[in-house]
């Protein structure tokens, strides 16, 4: 009962054949090809052509474990918004570093924001998490960002939930690529997390003013770290 789409963004290797063979031989699995129009692009392709109930993210240079799937609809209850596992870090010289929550919990939608904005067990990305579909709704993610673009998507769904999940699995492999977007060496793209930072620390400012010192310090790590 899980459908897997995958979606072939411009490559210039061997992925569509590969794709193919797996279309072919299984009902469940819809590949679609485009042109290269950057991570934002191809996951709204994605969001589009799902049919679950469920979504859940991988990119194209990660990889989970057969059980990651299952622990995460487990962990989905009457609720439960987003369920929010951890991942395994894995480094180009063999090193892997656990990240994850210590134990089960269930956050509020405040206190999901606080710990999105702290930044510490709840990471902003989208990929080691499972959302409900009718939560997405018609939110995409911005076509403008391929840094941080998960971050802005994540914040947007936080807002409607009523609940969000922590569960201490971490199934889900981040493979530290020294050429992703986000490791390779600067470009002026960089500067695209701290537009998300701003316009995260602006929107807080509004709506939720009593978290706004927590978004500053989001923002101020976030220019340190650029």
């Amino acid at each position: 009962e899980m459908e897997l789409v995958i979606i072939n963004d411009g490559s210039t290797d061997k992925s569509e054949e590969i794709i193919s063979s797996y279309t072919e031989h299984f009902s469940n699995i819809i590949g679609r090809k485009t042109e290269n129009g950057g991570v934002s692009s191809a996951r709204n392709i994605g969001l589009e052509i799902a049919s679950g109930d469920l979504i859940t993210f991988v990119d194209a240079d990660d990889y989970v474990d057969d059980i990651f799937n299952e622990n995460m609809y487990k962990a989905v209850d009457a609720g439960t918004d987003i369920v929010c596992s951890g991942f395994m870090a894995e480094y180009p010289d063999g090193k892997v570093v656990r990240h994850s929550s210590h134990q089960e919990c269930m956050l509020e939608k405040m206190g999901a924001l606080s710990a999105f904005l702290e930044g510490g067990e709840l990471e902003p990305n989208v990929t080691d998490k499972l959302f409900r579909r009718d939560l997405i709704g018609d939110t995409r993610f911005h076509v403008q960002y391929d840094i941080a673009e998960d971050k802005y998507f994540l914040f947007e769904c936080l807002q409607k939930i009523t609940a969000l999940k922590m569960v201490p699995c971490s199934n889900y492999h981040y493979v530290m690529n020294e050429e992703s977007a986000c490791r390779k060496q600067f470009t002026p793209g960089r500067f695209q997390s701290l537009a998300i930072a701003e316009r995260i620390r602006t929107e807080v400012g509004i709506a939720y003013p009593q978290l706004l010192e927590l978004a500053e310090v989001m923002e101020i790590i976030a220019k340190c770290r650029v």
